[in-house]
């Protein structure tokens, strides 16, 4: 789907080089209160990672620092693991990370009837755009692996909030 206007004007990298956006309507089995007073786009993303393998999480972490020549942070406090927190409230939360080839930042929105995730690149040098020509494919896949697996574990009544 198109990448939100409002996210685009969150001025969060220099420049704007690829984006995409996924959304996906929220699976709550309690009465639609709970959704209005529910869970935040960080706990959000932290059930969607958390429900993933630790393989997975593994290879994901591997690729982002040694592919993409990402900075992760260790040790990790938040959802995406090695990323930080730029933002977080109720409906939205941003997430960053850069490193030598590029910058990337993650947007979870949360409403009562969908959680969209937006990921947005800024490359620094001329390279990374190949090697994101590499990464892309498997990228836009994870992601809506991980999304749904999010709002998959969003609507069990049993989901806890662990960071990955």
């Amino acid at each position: 789907m198109a990448l939100p206007e409002a996210v685009l004007t969150l001025g969060l990298v220099d420049g704007v080089d690829y984006c995409d956006s996924y959304a996906c309507p929220r699976r709550v089995t309690d009465p639609p209160a709970r959704i209005r007073d529910g869970r935040s786009a960080d706990q959000v993303t932290a059930l969607a990672f958390g429900t993933l393998p630790t393989w997975l999480r593994q290879i994901i972490a591997g690729v982002h620092r040694h592919v993409l020549r990402l900075d992760l942070e260790r040790p990790s406090t938040v959802p995406v693991p090695g990323w930080r927190r730029v933002h977080s409230g109720p409906d939205q939360a941003v997430y960053a990370v850069d490193g030598s080839l590029l910058a990337a930042r993650l947007v979870v929105s949360v409403t009562p009837a969908t959680v969209q995730v937006s990921t947005l690149v800024h490359y620094e040098r001329p390279v990374a755009r190949i090697v994101w020509a590499g990464v892309g494919p498997i990228h836009r896949i994870i992601t809506r692996l991980v999304l749904d697996r999010g709002v998959i574990a969003e609507g069990r009544r049993d989901a806890d909030f662990r960071d990955s």
